[in-house]
């Protein structure tokens, strides 16, 4: 299954990912928080680098 592969469609596993507390993450989902503009990028490039590993496969 896709999912075992890439555990980064996970919102925690995606938060380890960026580096950040998944509460955060968590917050930034549900938007009772907005990120940064700096951190909306890295964010941003995050989603397209795991788009980019889920094409190869």
């Amino acid at each position: 299954m896709i999912v075992w592969l890439f555990p980064e469609l996970n919102a925690a596993a995606f938060a380890r990912r960026l580096g950040i507390p998944q509460p955060l993450f968590a917050a930034y989902v549900n938007g009772t928080k907005k990120p940064s503009a700096a951190r909306r990028k890295k964010i941003d490039e995050e989603f397209q680098r795991i788009g980019r590993e889920l094409m190869k496969v």
